[in-house]
Formats: structure tokens, C-alpha cells, sequence
């Protein structure tokens, strides 16, 4: 074998080594609204928060909310969408009877 057919490469990942911890692109602060009610929240300063809010509030998990490209149009979007029809028409959703923090729920209904 020459030494050419000895060279490979490593092997392919897809993965980007994204610096900012936060699903956001630039620093630029925006107010977006919540899909469900009128609560506020600021981004990306107040992120974690508006994520926590739609789980403890309303039982809604954005799955992959990473792979988001524009947050703000995207909650726009859906808020118009559940002005016309009620979360389990665009929703899956599953039981559950714990909350996070280990109490007991009456097998809640919880929207991804």
C-alpha cells in the first residue's frame, strides 16, 4: 500500500460548536409574547424563563426549540394558530402525574 491509500479522515459529524449558550443568533434584545397568554418575556435574556413558563403554566414543551430559526415568528405563528383551534388539534400530548419538582399531579395532560 502507498502512502497515499494510507491517509483518511476523521470521521464526519454535523454537530456545531455553538459558542452562545442560548438558541439565538446576535445579542439584539426582542419582547416576544407568550403563544397562550398575555406574559411578556424579553430575548434572549429571559429564555430559560419563557421555556419554564410554558411548561409550568400551560404544560406546553417546544421540543428541539434549538433548531429554531426565528423564535419570535415562530411563537408569532402559533399564536394565531391556537386563536383558531385548541392545542391538541396541533399537539401531541401525553400523561403525566409528577410535576418536575416530584409532586403529584391528577394524571395531567402535557402538549409537545
Amino acid at each position: 500500500m502507498s502512502n497515499c491509500q494510507k491517509k483518511f479522515f476523521g470521521p464526519l459529524t454535523l454537530h456545531q460548536n455553538n459558542l452562545k449558550p442560548t438558541i439565538f443568533q446576535n445579542d439584539e434584545s426582542v419582547e416576544c409574547s407568550c403563544v397562550l397568554c398575555e406574559e411578556k418575556f424579553t430575548f434572549p435574556e429571559r429564555e430559560k424563563q419563557f421555556l419554564t413558563h410554558l411548561f409550568m403554566e400551560h404544560r406546553l414543551v417546544i421540543a428541539d426549540v434549538n433548531q429554531i430559526a426565528d423564535l419570535k415568528e415562530y411563537l408569532r405563528y402559533w399564536r394565531l394558530r391556537f386563536k383558531d383551534n385548541s392545542l391538541p388539534f396541533y399537539c401531541t400530548t401525553m400523561l403525566l402525574d409528577n410535576k418536575p419538582m416530584g409532586q403529584n399531579l391528577k394524571m395531567k395532560n402535557i402538549i409537545y
